[in-house]
């Protein structure tokens, strides 16, 4: 079996292997000085539901607070007969 190889002249289009994460650019981005540790996220959850014949309605949204930042990790929500 033929092994592919890129082409010599296409050096700029040659995909890059994504360097290692290590959460000090989030660090940074968050304004934590580098002696002092990233602060905690603290999650939770809201729900929401409802009857109404003949459905019911749930819906839910995960958040995380990190510092004075909201982030909204997931939601989702549905509605279904009974």
């Amino acid at each position: 079996m033929a092994t592919w190889t890129w082409p010599d002249d296409c050096v700029d289009s040659r995909p890059e292997p994504a360097p290692k994460m290590d959460g000090a650019d989030l660090d940074r981005g968050l304004g934590a000085p580098a002696n002092q540790p990233a602060p905690k996220a603290k999650t939770k959850t809201l729900e929401a539901a409802h009857d109404a014949a003949p459905f019911h309605w749930h819906q839910y949204l995960k958040e995380s607070v990190v510092g004075s930042a909201v982030y909204f990790d997931e939601g989702n929500g549905s509605s279904v007969t009974k």
